[in-house]
């Protein structure tokens, strides 16, 4: 249950906040590159290949928005 205290922080969280596959913490995701042929998603500490990452809201928020660089 969340109180209306936290439920403010609750969905004021940055929304570029994507999970490795690795469990380890949340990175920031800027955009989508392609490097070579391949989707990378650009972070604050450098590009990481889309497939190490958690498919969830975020990820897929990022991908809509960059369709066209992914789909050309």
């Amino acid at each position: 249950m969340i109180s209306i205290k936290n439920y403010g922080s609750v969905f004021g969280m940055a929304d570029n906040k994507l999970r490795l596959l690795d469990f380890s913490e949340p990175v920031e995701g800027v955009s989508i590159i392609m490097i070579d042929g391949m989707v990378h998603v650009e972070t604050l500490n450098g590009n990481i290949p889309i497939y190490m990452f958690k498919m969830d809201k975020n990820l897929q928020r990022i991908l809509h928005e960059h369709y066209d660089i992914w789909n050309s």
